[in-house]
């Protein structure tokens, strides 16, 4: 019986088995990310999920404390936007122009209440953004509408009455007057400025005719120096009051479970509109690392990439290792003390790459040169010792690579039987045995070698097909 240990296995050959084995490394590779991808998105698929049903999960109190903290989390990041965001923080107003326009709303309709209900439409049609996003489009900027509204600041001037409205624009009342400005930011020219609120404001007042007739008439346009004064107190309050918010969310989120601190970040993330940056520095309050999200966690693709190699590499060292197969040609040599006499390449059909490595690990060169240079040496022995023929066996039943050099010995004037019968190769007393890598078994190889030197038959060597 044939002993395993009895091979000699060099990490090299392994490394050359592994790479003819790609396609096997590849496939497995490929199914383990997609198997670890597919896993990482359903788990952070099931975690967004959680938002549907995760109030069950909570007390009273809990959701409480809960919707305090998202509260104070949108004030902090309202007045954070101001502070860090706001075109007007980003200007230097030294010398900045600001662009003065007043119209006063004509209208034929005598009812005071009408002209007052026009100049509401026309101070909300500015205050809200619809005038700024009518301006973008007329222009064709590119800016954001939120941007582009905070340089216009409306106001109406009656009894000298300046007073801050919620959305921190100056506002005073008149009766039938609107009155606004534009700070010309950089890339604006006062020239396409005032064309654009000219037109937009033609167009307003056009689709407002329906509710009353009026005109625009403008009644002041001028250019001036921005003041920062009022720049620099509105910027001292956003700034105490991003302070105190920050303060009211550390208290508020401060004892919270990690259950509670990633529903707060959920519901951030489900039900407002905020931007990955607002969102990340809610998990870095919270001290929330993981994210969620339904999406692909690379990490996870490129572990089971790594699994799959991994896994991979672990089948072919064991199939391998196991195997009772012939391995390399030289075990002819360090297992049963015969000589090769060469390697002949097979017609085993393999890819470009694996027949590369194939070709490297077992050393195969020019087949018509291997079988010729193995002719030739047969030949030779068969004259040193006085014989006519030569005979020769194989356990796994090769015949074509056979054929071939009994072929070229015979224009050698050798001949060559191929045969299993123990009479005809005793009769012979020359014998080469002819094995395929990967395919003669180790035990049958060693009881026919064992066979024929009982029989004092002279083995000249082994022709290994690989």
């Amino acid at each position: 019986m044939f002993d395993k240990r009895e091979r000699k296995i060099y990490i090299k050959n392994l490394l050359l088995d592994i790479c003819i084995g790609w396609k096997l490394l590849l496939v497995l590779a490929c199914c383990g990310a997609i198997i670890c991808g597919a896993l990482s998105y359903v788990k952070n698929t099931a975690k967004d999920d959680r938002l549907a049903y995760s109030r069950s999960f909570f007390t009273d109190m809990q959701l409480y404390n809960i919707e305090r903290a998202v509260a104070n989390y949108q004030m902090l990041t309202y007045y954070r936007h101001y502070n860090d965001k706001s075109v007007l923080v980003k200007q230097d107003f030294l010398g900045r122009e600001r662009y003065n326009l007043q119209y006063f709303v004509s209208s034929q309709d005598l009812e005071t209440d009408y002209a007052d209900s026009l100049v509401s439409i026309y101070r909300e049609y500015i205050t809200n953004g619809s005038m700024a996003k009518d301006i973008i489009d007329e222009l064709k900027l590119d800016i954001k509408q939120w941007q582009l509204n905070e340089l216009i600041i409306y106001n109406q001037q009656a009894q000298n009455n300046i007073n801050f409205d919620d959305s921190s624009t100056v506002i005073t009342s008149n009766d039938q007057t609107i009155s606004f400005e534009f700070i010309l930011s950089d890339g604006l020219e006062a020239e396409s400025v005032r064309k654009a609120i000219s037109t937009v404001l033609d167009k307003k007042c056009e689709s407002l005719q329906t509710i009353s007739s009026h005109k625009l008439v403008k009644v002041n346009e001028s250019f001036g120096v921005y003041d920062d004064f009022e720049l620099t107190e509105k910027l001292f309050e956003h700034a105490h009051e991003l302070a105190n918010f920050e303060k009211y969310y550390y208290e508020t989120t401060t004892g919270l479970s990690n259950d509670e601190k990633e529903y707060i970040c959920q519901i951030l993330e489900k039900e407002y509109d905020y931007d990955e940056q607002d969102l990340e520095l809610a998990r870095k309050l919270l001290g929330v690392k993981e994210e969620s999200g339904r999406s692909l966690d690379v990490k996870s693709i490129v572990l089971g990439f790594l699994a799959g190699l991994f896994l991979g590499t672990l089948i072919i060292v064991i199939k391998t290792l196991s195997s009772d197969k012939l391995y390399v040609a030289d075990d002819m040599s360090s297992v049963y003390d015969l000589e090769v006499l060469g390697v002949v390449s097979g017609d085993r059909k393999k890819d470009a790459i694996s027949r590369y490595f194939y070709a490297k690990k077992h050393k195969i060169k020019n087949r018509t040169k291997v079988v010729d240079r193995i002719a030739t040496r047969i030949a030779d022995e068969c004259k040193i010792k006085n014989s006519d023929s030569v005979c020769f066996y194989s356990t796994c039943g090769d015949s074509a690579v056979i054929s071939l050099i009994c072929e070229k010995l015979k224009t050698l004037g050798i001949e060559a039987i191929y045969t299993d019968d123990l009479k005809v190769i005793a009769e012979s007393k020359e014998l080469v045995i002819t094995e395929c890598v990967g395919r003669s078994n180790y035990d049958d190889m060693a009881s026919a070698v064992t066979l024929y030197r009982k029989n004092s038959i002279d083995i000249i060597g082994s022709v290994v097909v690989a």
